[in-house]
Formats: structure tokens, C-alpha cells, sequence
């Protein structure tokens, strides 16, 4: 005698490891027209979803400032700092934050 057809069924849920900070960003004072000042965090795995931002604005790359990413480290690179690079920076992931 055969035996009927039974089926199971599951649902698998899969989520994205959490892209979290291992270095955070650090205060740094410097002088006026210093060249190559930089403001560095490492993720806890590289990530395209990163946004760097100033007083809360969002930077763009260019001009007086660049962003490098090399693997899991991030740097915000300014060429030359001026007072109006004084402020409250902050890197952001989906998942974490950093400010300095």
C-alpha cells in the first residue's frame, strides 16, 4: 500500500549582519591651512551604505575635502583646514553611529 503524499514547509529569514563601528571617530584640534587633516573610523565590515555628515548636512566629496574607503576603513580627508571646517562630524551606518 502506498503511502499518501505529505508536505512540510518552513520559512527561512535571513537578516544582514549589523554594520557596526570598531574604531571610532576621534576628536581632533589642529591649526588653520594644516594639510591632510583626517577623521577615520573602521566598520566592522565594508559597507557602501556610509554617510558622513557635518552639524547634521550630509557631506559631498570635493573641493577642500575627500572621502577614502579602503576595505573596512573609512577617512575623511580635508586638504587644507580653514575655521569653517569647525564643527560636529559624525559617520553613520544603517545600524550605528559614531561623533566627534
Amino acid at each position: 500500500m502506498a503511502a499518501e503524499g505529505k508536505t512540510c514547509s518552513a520559512t527561512l529569514k535571513v537578516q544582514l549582519e549589523p554594520v557596526m563601528f570598531k574604531k571610532k571617530l576621534q576628536n581632533v584640534t589642529t591649526v588653520e591651512d594644516q594639510k591632510g587633516v583626517k577623521l577615520e573610523v573602521e566598520l566592522s565590515k565594508p559597507s557602501k551604505e556610509v554617510r558622513w555628515m557635518k552639524n547634521s548636512v550630509v557631506l559631498q566629496p570635493g573641493g577642500n575635502m575627500e572621502i577614502r574607503v579602503d576595505g573596512a576603513k573609512q577617512t575623511l580627508v580635508f586638504k587644507s583646514v580653514t575655521t569653517a571646517d569647525r564643527g560636529y562630524y559624525s559617520c553613520e551606518t544603517l545600524d550605528d553611529k559614531t561623533q566627534a
